[in-house]
């Protein structure tokens, strides 16, 4: 499905990566305020949301969950994803190897799936943005949650201060950078704060998991 032009940038639905941890093994910053089943239950929950909202925004586009095992198969297919399974290296490998799959002239997004408040008008934002590379940043201005690029090189940087290094990563290849700063994108759930500040949205948006 082709957009309208961007000042000036062809916009047509990207390819879609979100990394998903095994659930056994997700939000473990979570074990203060969650026992480990429910930490379990809100990991798949969250991705079962982000690949609707995904599927919402980008009908035509392919949704592919970045996983080292397939214990997330059933979720990932009862939301209109497809799996690809990455059992080698870290988050940035596992989304090179996936990303290899993308056509070289294809857009490609890659999102997070720890994002309750993440809207259709979210991604549409990120999607109508101008530039190589687009960013949505958290609300520290330091992770990447969101991250769009119009061209080759991919440039996978994520972990510690990630914001930071795809800029400068980006720029050392000539790329333009833009940000996109939105609730719904800079809002992620990681620590038990977040969990205080965000569960009346969890209730709301995912139907009681625990």
């Amino acid at each position: 499905m082709f957009w309208p032009l961007v000042r000036g940038w062809p916009v047509v639905e990207p390819w879609i990566l979100i990394p998903a941890k095994p659930f056994g093994a997700a939000k473990q910053r979570l074990a203060p305020v969650l026992d480990a089943p429910s930490r379990a239950a809100l990991a798949r929950a969250l991705l079962t949301r982000t690949l609707r909202v995904a599927r919402t925004a980008f009908p035509a586009s392919h949704c592919l969950v970045v996983s080292p095992t397939a214990e997330v198969a059933a979720t990932v297919a009862a939301a209109g994803g497809e799996l690809i399974i990455t059992p080698e290296g870290g988050l940035n490998e596992q989304l090179a190897q996936a990303a290899a799959r993308v056509p070289v002239a294809a857009a490609l997004l890659v999102l997070h799936a720890d994002l309750p408040c993440l809207a259709v008008a979210d991604l549409a934002a990120m999607l109508a943005s101008p530039g190589h590379m687009v960013l949505a940043p958290d609300r520290a201005d330091m992770g990447s949650n969101a991250l769009l690029q119009r061209r080759v090189p991919r440039i996978f940087a994520f972990g510690p201060d990630s914001c930071h290094r795809h800029q400068e990563a980006a720029r050392a290849h000539g790329l333009t950078v833009t940000f996109v700063r939105r609730p719904g994108l800079a809002r992620d759930l990681d620590t038990p704060e977040d969990w205080a500040a965000l569960r009346g949205i969890i209730d709301a948006e995912m139907p009681p998991f625990l």
